[in-house]
């Protein structure tokens, strides 16, 4: 380098720092490039699978809260009470089936898609039960409907929760 000019030794310190540049930015673009792909692994699939678990989750409680609530409503002897929750449960049965569905679909995590399997069996043992409650609360045999409640608490208090507190 002594013996160049001061021509050659700007044009070798230019080529060296686009040559530093051109490293650091094909290195930007690789990184740039993954974390692009981690992001949209995010937002078509673990995102979606997120809010299906914690709507699974909230449905879940909701279909409890609508098997004590006819029970009630046999206590109080409201047919019409027990009609309205049963509707409620059955809209709610629906969506907690699609979420399972778009769980099942939407993630990567072979556990999960599993636990969505699980989930749907026990929930349609919990119906059963369900549906038995509000049979016997609609003929006001009371006692019979706190224990098919009770027994239908297993499926939702306990087995959907444990099930979707493991997928979130």
């Amino acid at each position: 380098m002594k013996h160049w000019s001061v021509r050659q030794q700007l044009l070798a310190a230019f080529i060296a720092i686009a040559a530093v540049v051109a490293v650091f930015g094909l290195s930007s673009l690789r990184a740039a490039t993954a974390l692009n792909d981690q992001v949209r692994t995010i937002t078509s699939q673990d995102a979606p699978s997120i809010v299906a678990a914690a709507r699974i989750q909230y449905l879940s409680m909701r279909l409890s809260t609508s098997a004590d609530m006819i029970v009630v409503a046999g206590y109080n002897k409201d047919r019409q009470g027990v009609d309205a929750e049963w509707d409620t449960i059955q809209q709610s049965y629906a969506e907690l089936e699609t979420q399972a569905r778009t769980l099942g679909e939407s993630t990567n995590v072979e556990a999960n898609r599993g636990r969505a399997r699980e989930l749907m069996v026990a929930m349609a043992q919990w119906k059963t039960l369900a549906e038995q409650a509000a049979v016997a609360a609609k003929a006001f045999r009371t006692a019979e409907a706190d224990r098919a409640m009770k027994d239908s608490e297993k499926f939702s208090d306990d087995i959907a929760e444990a099930l979707t507190s493991q997928m979130l």
